[in-house]
């Protein structure tokens, strides 16, 4: 539509993009990507690569959201693993001002005609979307690590939604070797106040714990403590575990009903 806009007026742009990708496709010069409805691969003789990168193609149709979870773990290198469910995490409702990444200018009338896509799977991979209410829609960047835009969530909140939904980053312990991996590089302040902006009581348990383990102390902890670790309640480290007494955190009143030697040994590798 894009390269068509100065031969035909707006209205007819749809119908002359369709009949142009009709005519490209039987000449070989396009074919659809299975799986993935509305999206097509240039497969012309001058292109070098067909590779349809899926990390591309997951923010392409779901462009108003951002890669999260255990796929941002995987560009922010905090894991080794490679899982083949890629997560989106959008907000609840439709941003009339979200647009496809890297459009501008003219393009943007037509950008804004289209809602996003909604890719399922694609050569093998499960695409799962995730929808947060809008006060809790922020904290993501745009990344550009392989010649693209890509919208992740940014280090801290991916390392916040690890503690919240550890099931979506391949388990606590990996969520535990991304936050030693992290250790040096995260910003306390931001994980703060991103902390304070969700308000959830079990993620200033959580924080608490994973930061004073990793022997990272802030002002804020103490209150924390007193305001949120509510003494006799059932609350536990790992959400997809069941209570546990054998080990309690009275600081935080907290079942460890997971064991947290990856955060007490600081040791991230595999062995």
């Amino acid at each position: 539509m894009i390269a068509l806009r100065d031969q035909f007026p707006l209205k007819q742009l749809d119908r002359q993009a369709k009949q142009t990708l009709r005519f490209m496709t039987r000449h070989g010069l396009v074919m659809p990507i299975e799986g993935a409805r509305d999206f097509y691969v240039v497969t012309a003789p001058f292109v070098g690569s067909r590779e349809v990168n899926p990390y591309e193609l997951a923010i392409e149709a779901h462009y108003d959201g951002a890669l999260a979870f255990s796929t941002a773990l995987e560009l922010h290198q905090l894991t080794d693993q490679r899982f083949r469910t890629l997560h989106v995490l959008a907000p609840a409702s439709r941003d009339d001002d979200a647009r496809p990444l890297d459009t501008a200018g003219r393009e943007l009338e037509l950008a804004l005609l289209f809602t996003p896509a909604r890719l399922v799977a694609f050569d093998g991979y499960s695409i799962a979307l995730h929808r947060a209410k809008e006060a809790w829609w922020f904290g993501h960047t745009l990344i550009r690590p392989m010649g693209f835009s890509i919208r992740v969530t940014d280090l801290e909140r991916t390392l916040l939604d690890g503690l919240r939904y550890p099931k979506h980053c391949g388990g606590l312990d990996e969520v535990f070797r991304a936050w030693v991996r992290a250790r040096d590089v995260f910003d306390v302040e931001i994980l703060i106040a991103y902390a304070e902006r969700f308000g959830i009581g079990i993620l200033f348990q959580r924080l608490g714990f994973v930061l004073e383990t990793l022997g990272v102390q802030h002002s804020r902890l103490d209150a924390w403590s007193a305001l949120h670790a509510q003494r006799g309640g059932s609350r536990v480290l790992d959400p997809e575990a069941p209570f546990s007494g054998q080990r309690f955190d009275a600081r935080w009143a907290l079942s460890i009903n997971h064991p947290p030697s990856i955060l007490e040994t600081m040791d991230a590798s595999y062995s």
